[in-house]
């Protein structure tokens, strides 16, 4: 599971910003009721925090960032969907000018321009505490580590660093000992744009990185980054030719979120047999009315509910196999009450109980209901006057109990929301005629 990601000098961001996932401790609510005689619903109550094994900490289902247009959201998610494709899938030695795309410092200040920018991720895992930094710039990696706590001990211990040294243009490796072994020989060979961590978890079966390796490559990127044509293809396929088991199931949450589609059904329409080399798949909404099915292209469908279709099968195989999942803009061409059903899937142990994670993006102020969220699951972003973001959660403001959050949110009491001139100013007075 997450317990935090960091991120300094990337795209708007630049201070070090964390975007936290542990559960903050709340005292027990003193009243039942609010002063409207409306029950208050204690924070574990919302969503109980998942309990890390052997720590003094519990960690969320759920966190939901919210904010202005251009405050920086998105590049929140971006970080981090950067990092985890950076470790799940490396940096393409192939296409080395992949690599640049990765580091995009904060481009409004001429010092942070030339500087790096990093990355931190802590994951909870097997009851291990995996904790990995990588410092890059648009030429190389300059340092990368991995350290992990065991189970039950908060002591760090060294798996692999590697440092770049400019004056012999050569890294300094560091290694532990649960790394010593044949992948050692790759130190030489490596290329100063491929993460060592990627190696390490697609070549080598090391046996106490296999969990650590299950959650990051199970991880899904984000939804709504600009990714929503290949995130449709590569469903169709995956339903069509590895996890067709998963298509009713896909089929069943599609229709529960009332789109009037009664099932999906994927055709292979070129490709050959066995093989997903240059294949293309229909995708099939089935309606029935009247006795009747009437079966069109799922791209016929509305835009949100196209968005469903893919978001069921992300939402279900994150929660089947105990990962992560980014959603940018969650309620984009989505009823709210259908998101805030998504969000209640990772909220309900029963419905998520391999502790599954979502982190999500929105302009939904709805989704600040006391009875969805926790306070401790809110963060906004607002801009500085430098035009760099700033991150922070709800509980800065220590927000009571009983506070309706999204009116409070709407009137500006956190930040995070757009100033606008007056209805006179906000377009050019033109003269009558």
């Amino acid at each position: 599971m997450l317990i935090d990601f960091t991120v300094e000098n990337f795209r708007s961001i630049k201070e070090p910003m964390t975007l936290s996932a542990i559960a903050q401790d709340r005292p027990a609510v003193r009243t039942s009721t609010g002063p409207r005689g409306k029950r208050i619903i204690p924070d574990d109550e919302v969503a109980p925090s998942f309990v890390a094994e052997g720590r003094n900490f519990g960690l969320l289902p759920a966190l939901g960032i919210f904010g202005a247009n251009a405050s920086g959201k998105s590049n929140v998610i971006l970080a981090f969907d950067t990092l985890l494709r950076l470790i799940a899938v490396g940096a393409n030695s192939h296409v080395p000018a992949f690599f640049s795309l990765v580091a995009q410092p904060f481009g409004l200040d001429s010092a942070t321009r030339a500087q790096p920018s990093r990355f931190r991720l802590r994951v909870l895992s097997s009851e291990m505490v995996f904790d990995f930094e990588i410092v890059l710039d648009a030429s190389r990696i300059l340092t990368e580590s991995l350290r992990y706590s065991p189970a039950g001990s908060t002591r760090q211990r060294l798996l692999f660093e590697r440092t770049w040294d400019g004056t012999h243009s050569s890294y300094r490796w560091k290694n532990g000992k649960d790394l010593a072994g044949p992948h050692s020989l790759l130190e030489a060979t490596l290329a100063s744009h491929e993460p060592f961590l990627y190696i390490l978890l697609v070549r080598f079966n090391i046996p106490i990185l296999q969990s650590l390796s299950s959650w990051c490559r199970s991880a899904w990127t984000g939804t709504g980054l600009g990714m929503e044509s290949f995130d449709h293809k590569f469903v169709a396929m995956s339903l069509a030719e590895i996890e067709s088991n998963k298509l009713r199931d896909v089929s069943n949450l599609v229709r529960q979120f009332d789109t009037g589609i009664s099932d999906v059904e994927i055709h292979k329409i070129s490709g050959d047999a066995g093989t997903t080399e240059g294949a293309k798949y229909n995708v099939i909404a089935v309606h029935r009315q009247n006795g009747d099915e009437i079966r069109w292209p799922i791209t016929q469908e509305s835009t949100g509910t196209q968005r469903l279709f893919v978001l069921a099968y992300k939402l279900l195989r994150t929660i089947d196999s105990s990962s992560i999942v980014l959603i940018d803009e969650l309620g984009s061409n989505i009823h709210p009450n259908i998101t805030r059903e998504i969000v209640r899937l990772f909220q309900n142990p029963e419905t998520n109980p391999k502790r599954a994670q979502l982190i999500f993006t929105s302009h939904d102020n709805t989704l600040q209901t006391r009875n969805l969220l926790r306070r401790d699951q809110i963060w906004f972003t607002q801009k500085r006057d430098d035009g760099s973001t700033d991150l922070y959660p709800l509980t800065d403001f220590h927000p009571r109990n009983d506070l309706a959050i999204d009116k409070a949110y709407l009137d500006g009491r956190f930040g995070a929301v757009p100033i606008l001139p007056s209805e006179e100013d906000l377009l050019p007075r033109k003269k009558a005629a």
